[in-house]
């Protein structure tokens, strides 16, 4: 293994893996032609069910690989690779999607823009979609941007990927890191101390809204979420997939979560009133235009009031599942 300079920051590139080790391995073999002069990366896998990590481990010798026991979710299992990098004195750490590849320079621009703000709390790049070979270059990268910066609604606990769809050449020429409203999980740098003082992802979320609690929690504290344009990554993500009705409420549940950890008491009640009426009222639509759709008419009053009733049940029990969720975890 080369030796790692000692002038520029340690960095831990934390990868972690579950059942996805070809796009893995493409990942890892980008990180191999990064320039920047110290980093380590770490390969954490969520205890993978099909055959193809111990490859991994013994096709990249210079990766360290933990394996988890159970599948411990994004949270989690990223929190394994973070609590290694601040064992062995990294300066920052870099969690980045396994459905990714990075240009050579993207910690280059990073760790200049980190080590230049004292208020940095986060620090994301560019990042541009990657897509099946010959959609793009050989290896499927493109110029379309998936995150230019984003925004982030404390009403609706969401957030918002700005110039998503738009062209790499859209953005403008010299400029530099600027102050955005949220993060990306697919990338995202690190202060160690930032994390020693806020703690590390929040672990009541199995995957998704991770990245929304952590932006939130650090604009609460005072600190700077940065967009570093110059910082390139390709990322793979938004492959279409049927959700399980227990996914979903697994998603609904989080948002409830995140929403009783962000704000007071009065204004979650309210929030939740509100999204409950939101819920019984899509839920409601949804069930009327499909009963139109199979042919039923206005007089058929029984369908709609039963399809209606349905929705509301369904919404009413969602949030209650919700509700029962959190308060666990706050139990907790």
């Amino acid at each position: 293994m080369a030796a790692l300079k000692l002038d520029h920051p340690l960095v831990y590139v934390i990868v972690l893996n579950w059942n996805g080790h070809q796009d893995t391995r493409a990942c890892l073999q980008s990180l191999q032609r990064c320039s920047y002069p110290r980093f380590r990366t770490v390969l954490v896998d969520n205890n993978s069910t099909v055959p193809g990590a111990a490859a991994l481990a013994a096709d990249f010798p210079d990766v360290t690989f933990i394996k988890n026991q159970d599948n411990l979710g994004f949270a989690r299992g990223n929190n394994v690779g973070i609590r290694a990098a601040l064992r062995n004195d990294a300066a920052y750490v870099y969690l980045l999607n396994n459905d990714t590849v990075v240009d050579p320079a993207f910690l280059d621009e990073l760790v200049a823009a980190a080590e230049s703000q004292e208020r940095a709390g986060a620090l994301c790049g560019t990042v541009l979609e990657l897509r099946s070979a010959g959609q793009g270059d050989d290896q499927g990268k493109t110029l379309t941007i998936s995150y230019a910066g984003g925004r982030l609604s404390r009403v609706r606990g969401e957030i918002t990927h700005l110039g998503k769809g738009r062209q790499l050449s859209d953005l403008r020429d010299g400029e530099g890191p600027r102050d955005t409203g949220c993060i990306t999980g697919c990338g995202v740098l690190l202060p160690c101390r930032v994390l020693m003082r806020v703690g590390l992802l929040d672990e009541d979320f199995f995957f998704g809204i991770e990245d929304i609690e952590l932006s939130w929690r650090l604009l609460r504290l005072g600190w700077h979420l940065i967009y570093v344009p110059t910082s390139l990554i390709w990322h793979r993500g938004g492959r279409s997939r049927a959700y399980s009705p227990s996914e979903v409420r697994r998603a609904y549940a989080s948002k409830i979560t995140l929403m009783r950890k962000c704000l007071s008491p009065l204004m979650f009640g309210i929030w939740l009133v509100l999204f409950t009426v939101y819920m019984a009222f899509v839920g409601a639509l949804r069930s009327v235009l499909r009963l139109r759709a199979s042919g039923y008419t206005q007089g058929s009053r029984t369908a709609y009031a039963r399809a209606i009733f349905g929705a509301l049940v369904h919404a009413w029990q969602t949030v209650a599942s919700g509700v029962r969720r959190a308060t666990v975890n706050a139990l907790k």
